[in-house]
């Protein structure tokens, strides 16, 4: 990092900035005093399912090849063909886009590497020699599985639906994981990126800076994308397309929550090779994302540019969607895939590796898998696709959106014999009524889980169905919520300050007073609400101690719970890394940082801070609250490249492409979060080699050994299993022995 920076001049031409879009759809003008409703709220009926609970896949809902050449292709003197391509064929290439005419995604598919067992399909990544059909030598193998899109001559496509998987992503350097739509003919393409995963991104760091872990962490995005015509395209498009390029959906704010590098250090990432529920629900006028039940995204076709004030002269473009009752004049979102009057897509889970390396050294080595519990599809129409409901599955709980004390929930339409449950031991189920449609449930006050939210889950087969379980998420009461503190240092006079609630709750009221001061500067008060703030900068001269305070109003539907921080530090000096208790609390419950930028850094971060923000998409130009943290939210995410630690040059970064993970090499071996809840990784000091075996061993502060066993390659530790309190761990490599401390809250 660089010790010394240059001054700050924020120019004020920045603050106009706004987002350009080409033009690719002409806009829609909905007449005033003649609104159309736009959104269809037939109910979603299930024609899909698959729980994968036999020994082999079942053909007659997949193919293992051709994820997008199972559909109609036109025959060269006219007409179309109808086949599922390679069905019962050897192999076949995967991946057709090539950087620097070099396969990106180089893989062949092999039947073998999709293994259906034990509840579960697996689609394996293998490191093996292969040679395509092409003749061309591959490195890799995978399996992929898709829907059929004709079978028994009649067509079975998609054009919209609600589509929910459950799976878990494999998370090995260079994976590249999808759940996702393709094509259905030449004339117009339809493709959803529903959940799209990447393994650890070895492309650079920010800055040299190793403690953002952006090599490390892995990402799963929802893109969205409408393609252009072809140019051997003869039939007029139903649409006017005006692209010969793909077009994909804010590219640059498409990612699942819990994915921040301030996520990273709380202890609190989304874990891919965990067991996730994702869910699109696609019609012809809005998109919805949902992760694990709760709604991530609302993306509609249509919406108007806003320009809303910050306040101290800063001024933004948002682009506000246009609900179901729109009036005026409305732009297409830029990338949102289009209807036709016939359906075009198939649905596919496929996964590989985004990498071109040297061939297997022996043999074959399984990287890594994509593991499927079950595909559930529902559309509203299922007849206009040639589907028909294959159980009565319009059933959903009902009750209210927080459980204060008691709260009771139904199944409507009810359906009887079904077994509740409840995700978490933050609610206990104390009855139930209505021959089981009904329970009753209570907050666990003797000994809750620190979540904010539970799963209420109702799993029931209905005469001739499969068995169905839906689900709703509630808010359990509870009021517990981690800070981030970030003093951001703008060279040479500035200084400004950014707080942030990780994960807020729906429905959630956060009040913020902070108080900050520094010896030149004076003292300052800033009240604000949002879950995520940023005060005004103040000026400074010279290097003295600055101090901050704050008090955090929490207010939701079962009452109101005070939080308070403070922290005193030297603004030239930041936190040291390696001593965790420099920059965290030792419950968690906040952290604090600090960032240096420059003159250029700091205008660049203005700029990157108004794109991101013009492509976001807000339902209520009116909800100045939500408005405002959403802008303090992408400052805060934007600050990643400029954190600072003093203990930098201390450290010593090594990369081996046999390893999944960058290997950082402290003076001594680091536990990091610490404190944590669930996972803790360990960073070896410079003493221990990465390339060989690792023990650990975890006592508690009665001596007992706790757990022991060998490090996994990528030094990832589960410690939910153990109660709260102080360990210390001990690792282990030819004879040499580093003992730490860590804290479980």
């Amino acid at each position: 990092m660089k010790k010394h920076l240059t001054a700050l001049l924020l120019t004020s031409g920045l603050c106009g900035l706004s987002h350009a879009q080409d033009s690719w759809l002409p806009d829609r003008t909905f007449t005033s005093g003649a609104n159309p409703q736009i959104c269809d709220n037939s109910p979603w009926k299930l024609v899909l399912f698959d729980d994968f609970n036999g020994n082999s896949l079942d053909s007659a809902k997949w193919i293992t090849y051709g994820s997008w050449l199972g559909m109609q292709q036109p025959l060269p003197n006219g007409g179309w063909y109808y086949n599922d391509y390679c069905q019962n064929a050897n192999s076949r290439k995967s991946g057709w886009w090539k950087v620097n005419n070099v396969d990106v995604w180089n893989a062949g598919d092999l039947d073998e590497n999709v293994v259906v067992s034990n509840g579960t399909v697996k689609l394996k990544v293998k490191n093996q020699v292969f040679t395509a059909a092409d003749g061309q030598t591959e490195y890799y193998t995978t399996g992929k599985i898709s829907t059929r899109y004709y079978y028994q001559n009649q067509k079975r496509a998609f054009n919209a639906g609600k589509f929910e998987v459950r799976m878990k992503m494999p998370v090995f350097p260079k994976a590249h994981t999808t759940i996702w739509t393709w094509k259905g003919s030449y004339v117009g393409v339809n493709e959803i990126d529903m959940a799209e995963s990447y393994g650890p991104d070895w492309s650079g760091q920010y800055g040299g800076n190793p403690f953002t872990f952006n090599r490390y962490r892995t990402k799963m995005s929802y893109p969205t994308h409408a393609w252009g015509r072809e140019q051997k395209d003869t039939a007029p498009p139903p649409l006017p397309y005006h692209l010969d390029r793909n077009a994909s959906q804010n590219a640059k704010d498409i990612q699942y929550p819990r994915q921040k590098y301030i996520n990273w250090m709380a202890g609190n990432y989304l874990y891919l090779n965990d067991w996730h529920t994702y869910t699109c629900e696609w019609d012809t006028t809005v998109i919805r994302f949902y992760l694990d039940n709760e709604l991530v995204q609302t993306m509609w076709k249509y919406y108007k540019e806003a320009s809303f004030s910050a306040g101290s002269g800063f001024t933004y473009t948002v682009k506000v969607g246009s609900g179901c009752n729109p009036n005026g004049t409305y732009k297409v979102t830029y990338g949102f895939p289009y209807r036709r009057d016939n359906s075009n897509c198939n649905f596919n889970i496929t996964t590989g590796v985004d990498a071109v390396h040297g061939p297997a050294t022996s043999g074959i080595t399984e990287m890594g898998e994509a593991e499927v519990d079950y595909v559930k599809i529902y559309q509203r129409h299922p007849e206009l696709d040639g589907y028909s409901e294959i159980c009565n599955s319009s059933s959903q709980i009902t009750g209210p959106a927080y459980v204060c004390g008691t709260a009771a929930f139904s199944v409507s339409p009810p359906v009887t014999g079904g077994t509740w449950s409840v995700d978490n031991n933050s609610l206990n189920i104390t009855g139930y009524a209505n021959q089981g449609s009904t329970v009753y449930v209570q907050n666990n006050t003797a000994s809750p889980t620190p979540a904010n939210t539970a799963l209420l889950q109702y799993q029931y087969t209905p005469d001739g169905c499969p068995s169905n379980k839906i689900n709703k998420l509630v808010q359990n009461g509870t009021v517990s919520n981690q800070l981030v503190s970030c003093f951001q240092n703008i060279f040479p006079f500035k200084m400004g300050l950014s707080l942030q609630v990780l994960n807020p709750q729906s429905g959630t009221t956060y009040e913020w007073v902070v108080n900050y001061s520094h010896p030149l500067a004076g003292s300052h008060t800033y009240h604000a609400y949002g879950s995520s703030i940023q005060t005004p900068r103040f000026m400074h001269w010279g290097i003295f101690y600055y101090s901050v305070n704050w008090s955090l109003k929490v207010t939701n539907a079962c009452g109101q719970r005070m939080f308070y921080g403070a922290k005193n530090a030297l603004n030239m000096v930041a936190p040291t890394y390696g001593k965790p208790e420099t920059y965290k609390e030792k419950d968690g419950s906040a952290i604090y940082l600090q960032t240096r930028l420059s003159e250029e850094d700091s205008i660049t971060l203005e700029r990157n801070v108004y794109e991101a923000v013009a492509n976001k998409m807000v339902e209520d130009i009116s909800d100045t609250i939500a408005i405002h943290s959403m802008i303090d939210d992408v400052y805060m995410t934007n600050l990643e490249p400029y954190i600072y630690f003093d203990d930098f040059d201390q450290t010593e970064i090594q990369y081996n492409a046999a390893l999944p993970f960058p290997v950082i090499k402290a003076n001594q071996t680091i536990v990091f979060p610490n404190p944590a809840n669930n996972r803790i990784t360990i960073i070896l000091g410079k003493s221990f080699k990465e390339n060989e075996v690792v023990d650990y061993q975890i006592i508690n502060m009665k001596g007992v050994v706790v757990a022991q066993n060998k490090l996994a390659q990528d030094r990832m530790l589960n410690i939910t299993q153990l109660p709260e309190g102080a360990y210390v761990m001990e690792v282990r490599q030819e004879g040499k022995k580093e003992q730490l401390k860590f804290q479980k809250y």
